[in-house]
């Protein structure tokens, strides 16, 4: 992954859904929270589809 982040995985996208939530009106679907977070982070389409080794995409599962 190429996110420019340091720190906790698990704290890394708290400020961004923050952040994709106020843009959305306060509330938003996952999907609509996950674009708005992969848009501003200028995540790539392939960043977005990789799998964990479960088989569920990475770049959600660390949002969510």
């Amino acid at each position: 992954m190429s996110y420019a982040f340091c720190g906790p995985k698990f704290v890394q996208f708290f400020s961004p859904v923050i952040e994709a939530l106020k843009e959305l009106g306060a509330s938003g679907r996952p999907a609509e929270v996950r674009d708005v977070i992969a848009n501003r982070l200028n995540i790539s389409e392939q960043e977005r589809t990789e799998l964990l080794d479960g088989g569920a995409p990475y770049f959600d599962n660390q949002v969510a």
